[in-house]
C-alpha cells in the first residue's frame, strides 16, 4: 500500500497516561523549576535588531543537594559564541560578575543546546547564591566576538507551576522549514497534535502530513528544541512512528509549554526538514495563577529585603 498520505491509523491507539487531577506529588518540595528568554532586553542600553541573536535556557534548582542543572538553546548573530556564563547577583539592566562557567570557549559554545550543572553547595555563601538564584538575581549572559560584554541574556526566574494537561494542535508546511539552502520549499503539508500530561510527562501525539513528492519516503520525525519559528535547533526527541506516546524531561517541559519547540518531518527529498511546525499550547486545564502570583511576590520580597541589607 502507499505510505502517503502518513497517518497514525497504521499503528494502535496510544493508551492515554493517568490523570490526578489537582495533585503534582511527584515533584518534591526541594525542586524549584526555573527558565528565562535570552535577548538584547535586559541590557543598559539595551541591544536590539537583526544582529542580535535569541535563546531560551530552563533550569532545575535542588536545595537539598545545592545543585543547579541547566539546558541553554541559543543563536547568536555576532559571531560564534565565544563564553557563556551565570552571573548573579543583579536584577535585569545591571552587571555582575560570573559566578559558574556553562561554555568557556566558542568550542564549547558550539555544542547545543548546552547543558550541565552548577553545585554551590561548597560555597562559603551557599545560601546566599540559593537564595539569588530563586529571586531572580542571577542570569545567563551568551558573549560572543561582536559583543564580549554580552550579546544576549536572561535572568533565571521561577515559572509558573504548570496545568494538569496542555493540547497542542499545529500545522506544519514546508516554507516553515528554516534552511535557506533548501529552496524552492516543499508544496506538502500536515498537522499534529499532542496532549502533554505534566505529572506522568508524557506526549501523547498523532501526526498526519503528504509530502511534496509522493514517491518520498520519511527518513525521520522529531521535537527540535529550543528556538522560535525560522531558527534551527538540535534534535530534543525522536518521534519513532507517527502516532504514540513518549516520556519527556522535566527540564524539557516549560519549553514546551512555552512555544519554544517544534515538530519536524524529514524526507528523502528534503533531508534536512521537508515540514515544520511550532508547538504552540492550544488549551490547558486547572489553574495556575495563584502559584504564579506567590512566585512574583516571593522574587519582589527577597529582592526589598537585599537592598534593606536584611539577608546577609
Amino acid at each position: 500500500t502507499s505510505p502517503h498520505p502518513h497517518h497514525a491509523a497504521q499503528h494502535p491507539p496510544a493508551r492515554a497516561p493517568p490523570e490526578h487531577p489537582g495533585r503534582r506529588l511527584r515533584r518534591p518540595p526541594d525542586l524549584t523549576y526555573m527558565k528565562t528568554v535570552l535577548s538584547g532586553a535586559d541590557y543598559d542600553p539595551a541591544q536590539t535588531g537583526d544582529n542580535v541573536g535569541s535563546g531560551y535556557a530552563t533550569a532545575t534548582l535542588d536545595t537539598t543537594s545545592k545543585v543547579l542543572t541547566y539546558k541553554v538553546s541559543f543563536m547568536a548573530k555576532g559571531g560564534q559564541a565565544s563564553a557563556v556564563h551565570i552571573h548573579g547577583f543583579g536584577a535585569a539592566k545591571a552587571n555582575a560578575g560570573v559566578l559558574h562557567t556553562i561554555a568557556g570557549d566558542a568550542a564549547a559554545a558550539a555544542v547545543q543546546p548546552l547543558t550541565g550543572t552548577y553545585s554551590y553547595g561548597g560555597e562559603t555563601n551557599a545560601q546566599e547564591i540559593e537564595d539569588m538564584i530563586k529571586a531572580g538575581m542571577t542570569y545567563i549572559n551568551v558573549h560572543t566576538p561582536a559583543y564580549p560584554n554580552g550579546e544576549i541574556r536572561g535572568q533565571l526566574m521561577v515559572r509558573d507551576t504548570p496545568m494538569e494537561t496542555y493540547s497542542f494542535t499545529l500545522n506544519m508546511d514546508g516554507p516553515s522549514t528554516a534552511q535557506t539552502t533548501q529552496l524552492p520549499k516543499s508544496t506538502g503539508s500536515g498537522s499534529v497534535t499532542i496532549m502533554m500530561n505534566t505529572t506522568a510527562n508524557t506526549l501523547m501525539y498523532d501526526a498526519t502530513y503528504t509530502f511534496q513528492k509522493t514517491s518520498s519516503e520519511q527518513t525521520g520525525l522529531h521535537i527540535h528544541g529550543y528556538s522560535m519559528p525560522g531558527v534551527d535547533s538540535g534534535v530534543l526527541y525522536n518521534l519513532p512512528t507517527t502516532s504514540g506516546t513518549i516520556t519527556y524531561m522535566e527540564i524539557d517541559e516549560v519549553a514546551l509549554i512555552d512555544g519554544w519547540t517544534y515538530v519536524q518531518v524529514h524526507s528523502t527529498e528534503f533531508a534536512m526538514g521537508e515540514l515544520r511546525g511550532q508547538i504552540k499550547p492550544m488549551g490547558t486545564s486547572g489553574t495556575s495563577a495563584a502559584s504564579s502570583l506567590a512566585a512574583s511576590l516571593l522574587s519582589v520580597l527577597v529582592a526589598l529585603a537585599l537592598a534593606a541589607g536584611l539577608l546577609q
